[in-house]
């Protein structure tokens, strides 16, 4: 019977408040106080009693309030759509603005464009020929075959003779 009492006992507490409670029953009760008299003595003098530690309990809203409450919000989602209505007027009036920025960066860019295009062709005219990027290939001597000559070979100028030597030479 004992041995049942003891199980009944052990559901009903957790391990260490059995064995507070068996084998020592004045303590067990002492650990149930929330502190010692001292302590208690010494909140009253300085006037802290559990009175003033609990939290205060939420006055109840009167109608007047509520309405109050109720004026302010939407109070405040009006001001809100106002402030919503005049940046929206704002960003349609610049969109003229926008518009002609950015027509003017288009033209800033299609003009790079046609720079960088005139440029790299008078560069491709001023430089021989490539065939790709690093190798050259030079471009064929304009010379005059003898049956396109006219005159005399004494008149020719001494720069095509030059010419002629170098292509045969080569």
């Amino acid at each position: 019977m004992a041995d049942v009492d003891a199980s009944w006992a052990m559901l009903s507490y957790t391990r260490y408040e059995y064995a507070l409670k068996i084998h020592f029953p004045q303590m067990y009760f002492l650990e149930a106080d929330s502190g010692s008299d001292r302590e208690n003595e010494n909140l009253v003098e300085d006037g802290k009693t559990d009175l003033d530690k609990r939290p205060q309990k939420p006055k109840m809203l009167t109608q007047v309030e509520k309405n109050r409450r109720a004026r302010r919000k939407e109070q405040l989602k009006a001001e809100a759509e106002a402030t919503k209505a005049a940046q929206l007027s704002k960003e349609i009036d610049s969109l003229l603005d926008i518009i002609q920025e950015i027509e003017r960066e288009e033209g800033e860019k299609q003009k790079r464009h046609l720079c960088r295009v005139t440029g790299i062709k008078e560069k491709l005219k001023s430089c021989p020929p490539r065939l790709g990027k690093h190798k050259f290939v030079p471009a064929p001597a304009q010379v005059l075959l003898s049956e396109e000559i006219t005159g005399s070979l004494r008149k020719l100028k001494v720069a095509f003779l030059i010419l002629i030597f170098k292509v045969f030479l080569l």
